[in-house]
């Protein structure tokens, strides 16, 4: 009775499980960490630029704006009031005017209701500090000087110059009265002056009043503001430290350089709002740093450590020994959020792998007790013999290591391999089953198979 011989292919082979894990801590170059940590780290840099833009084009500008706005007010108010002197001094002026004589020819009796006009007008405290009529060669016809306790005095010899040259612009005018500011040192003077009589070269009167710096002093405190004189040409709106200003040009006909007076604020608005957006900036800093370690503690506590965990007992693991992982993502997903979803999905897939395992390897067992008991020769071939049990030893004559890796026709007589090799080439060799084929071993003797 000829031997039999069971050949299977490859497909029923027992695969190796649990022999080669990946690390799964150290699969990836950079770590999750690190990723979030560049992100947050990009996320803060972007907010606070994002933050700075902002201040800068709407903040800040607009601060510029209302201090602009601030400044120009100011100024407008510092010229009414400065005004608010050269007024009464041009109505007095205007008033001896119209009491001169038609040819402004004055003599002794009509310098003296003239002088009764000034000593009754700095009663009325018209304000001011001296006063002269000058002819028409800059001779003195009438000077008068009250101190602003009503005192009469003599004139300086600064006041008595500050009028000759008002005098004297005033006669090479085309204008019947003249008034403004001349810029002196040390503060303003204001000045007023009228033609007598309808002869324009004929003698004028001059009334004028000293802003030293106490009394600037005081109106930089009554406004609030910096009240400056600058000579020559416009200044700009911005000083070099930011600060705003406005300027206006002190009466040109009287200053041959230009001059103007300039108005900023003792506290600047700009200033005080740049301060202001160097604290918000700081602590929107403060805060951005406070969110990003709250979020970061968070996310490392919440989820990355308990990766971590997961991915350290996955390491630990042995072939088979999936059990303390599938405990432990099992009670990460009694904690019910997405991550505990998750580790309890793979708890359960962990579970059934290692069930297949066990099957797996059962079956395994079951089919080598068979094989290794069987009385006929079974093979497990793909390319080549895979498995061999210990008949097909005998049978063959060639020992187990022998026979793996050769090519399952060399077992047979040459009559019958192109058939073999055909029903091989077609993936099966149920056709041949039962069929008695003619093999050779390694002694070279004959033997009869049945498939």
């Amino acid at each position: 009775m000829a031997d039999k011989a069971a050949v299977g292919d490859g497909g029923l082979g027992v695969a190796a499980t649990g022999g080669g894990l990946t690390s799964l801590a150290a699969s990836g170059r950079t770590s999750q960490r690190a990723r979030l940590l560049v992100v947050m780290a990009v996320l803060m840099v972007v907010g606070i630029f994002s933050q700075s833009a902002l201040i800068n084009t709407y903040v800040l500008r607009d601060f510029a704006k209302l201090e602009q706005s601030q400044v120009q007010a100011s100024l407008r108010l510092i010229q009414l009031w400065l005004d608010r002197f050269v007024q009464p001094m041009e109505a007095l002026a205007s008033d001896l005017g119209r009491a001169s004589p038609p040819r402004g020819m004055l003599t002794p009796s009509d310098a003296e209701p003239m002088r009764e006009r000034l000593r009754a007008a700095s009663q009325l405290d018209v304000g001011y500090d001296a006063a002269a009529i000058l002819d028409a060669n800059g001779e003195v016809l009438l000077a008068q000087s009250y101190e602003r306790t009503g005192a009469e005095r003599k004139p300086t010899d600064v006041e008595m110059a500050l009028l000759r040259q008002h005098a004297s612009v005033l006669r090479g005018n085309a204008k019947a009265a003249l008034s403004g500011w001349n810029v002196v040192p040390g503060g303003l003077f204001a000045v007023a002056g009228t033609k007598l009589g309808t002869e324009g070269s004929g003698p004028v009167v001059v009334i004028g009043r000293a802003f030293d710096e106490t009394a600037m002093s005081a109106l930089d405190d009554l406004s609030g503001t910096r009240v400056t004189v600058v000579g020559g040409e416009v200044p700009p709106s911005n000083e070099a430290g930011g600060q705003m200003q406005a300027c206006t040009r002190l009466s040109p006909t009287l200053n041959v350089q230009p001059q103007h007076l300039c108005v900023r604020l003792q506290d600047s608005i700009l200033e005080r709002g740049q301060r202001s957006s160097a604290d918000l900036r700081l602590a929107s800093l403060a805060g951005f740093v406070v969110l990003m370690f709250g979020t970061w503690m968070f996310l490392d506590r919440s989820l990355l450590k308990r990766l971590t965990s997961l991915t350290q007992k996955l390491d630990a693991t042995h072939p088979g020994g999936t059990e303390a992982v599938e405990q432990a993502m099992l009670i990460d997903g009694q904690r019910g959020d997405e991550l505990g979803r998750m580790s309890l999905g793979l708890g359960q897939l962990l579970g059934r792998v290692r069930q297949a395992e066990i099957d797996m390897r059962e079956r395994e067992r079951s089919f080598r007790v068979l094989a290794e008991s069987s009385g006929v020769a079974i093979f497990v071939v793909r390319d080549g013999v895979l498995y061999s049990n210990p008949f097909a030893s005998r049978l063959t004559g060639y020992n187990k290591d022998e026979l793996r890796g050769r090519p399952l026709t060399e077992l047979f007589h040459e009559s019958w391999r192109e058939r073999f090799e055909r029903s091989l080439a077609r993936g099966s060799v149920d056709d041949s089953e039962g069929e008695e084929l003619r093999g050779r071993r390694q002694n070279g003797t004959l033997y009869w198979a049945r498939l």
